[in-house]
């Protein structure tokens, strides 16, 4: 929860600026990066304006006009903070579907093991048959 309000303040108080210093941003930057594995995936897709910042100075002590794309992110991330904070930081891995199948020249056949089986089978086309043909003598060739 402390650093939570630590970047509350840091963002109200960027907020309220047109020109920021480059050092400032960078710091701001870090801070939600540093955070990302709370916040989730989206700590870095919300960041590129605020990098493409840091990215375009020559120095620390730079004073930088914000950007648009730098301001949206910083609105998002002051409106936004408390809604994406507490990702999990682990997912456990699951499988959703299992699917086993084959195919010849000829025709195709599989099933699906998920809540009862689910099975598929059947001949190709004509011009499927033939395509299938042609493939296979060129990968073997």
């Amino acid at each position: 929860e402390k650093k939570l309000n630590s970047l509350r303040k840091l963002l109200e108080d960027t907020c309220k600026h047109d020109y920021v210093v480059a050092r400032h941003i960078a710091s701001l930057t870090g801070k939600i990066i540093s955070m990302g594995l709370a916040l989730g995936p989206i700590a870095r897709f919300m960041t590129r304006g605020l990098y493409a910042m840091v990215q375009a100075t020559n120095a620390w002590c730079e004073m930088l006009k914000l950007s648009a794309d730098a301001r949206m992110e910083l609105t998002f991330w002051k409106q936004s903070i408390g809604k994406v904070n507490g990702q999990p930081m682990w997912h456990s891995p699951s499988a959703v579907r299992i699917v086993y199948s084959d195919a010849s020249n000829t025709g195709f056949g599989g099933y699906m093991v998920e809540h009862g089986l689910h099975v598929v089978q059947g001949n190709w086309l004509e011009h499927e048959a033939k395509q299938f043909h042609l493939e296979e003598i060129g990968s073997s060739g």
